[in-house]
């Protein structure tokens, strides 16, 4: 058994459904949390992991409006990891996120407005790689909603429904971590 602190840069975005609304684009984020792992053999192990994790996308409006959303969760992550090699490991599990703060800009200025549109509990997906040498390991997952996050309803200019969208998060992390292990190998 084994236990992990991490932390790493988190590139996320959104994915929406009505694109040609306005076109979303990566945000750097941080996140850093613990995990835990116990391995059934050389092989095969299990793992939680608890994390703190910014999310966000940047956008333009049709009218070239600067946009960026910054949501932060608690995220936990139960996970299955299959060792290839001892130097490299793949690794899958659900996610399941826990809405902490919502914060906007608009035209590069920030909105103090209430964002109740986003959900506060997201469900999703995690696969990755970790490269291990020794008990330190490198990380890189994709993680993205299974369920979304909002739906959104858009209007046109003149203020008419234009339709509804609905938002999943996704994100690359490149993280760190270091095993620290509770009993001899």
């Amino acid at each position: 058994m084994s236990f992990a602190p991490t932390m790493g840069l988190s590139m996320s975005t959104s994915k929406f459904h009505m694109e040609d609304k306005f076109s979303e684009d990566y945000v750097p984020r941080a996140f850093a949390g613990m995990q835990v792992g116990y391995d059934f053999s050389k092989k095969i192990g299990i793992g939680l992991s608890g994390q703190y994790v910014g999310k966000g996308y940047k956008a333009e409006f049709i009218d070239e409006t600067p946009l960026e959303f910054k949501y932060d969760y608690i995220e936990v992550v139960p996970f299955v990891e299959y060792k290839a090699f001892p130097f490299l490991g793949a690794v899958l599990g659900p996610s399941f996120g826990f809405l902490r703060e919502v914060s906007a800009k608009v035209d590069n200025e920030m909105v103090n407005a209430i964002f109740n549109f986003v959900d506060e509990k997201e469900l999703g997906m995690m696969a990755g790689l970790k490269l291990y040498w020794k008990d330190l390991f490198f990380n890189l997952t994709f993680n993205r909603s299974l369920k979304p996050v909002s739906e959104l309803t858009y209007t046109d200019e003149n203020g008419n429904d234009a339709g509804t969208g609905k938002e999943f998060n996704k994100s690359f992390r490149l993280g760190v971590g270091y095993n620290f292990h509770l009993k001899k190998k």
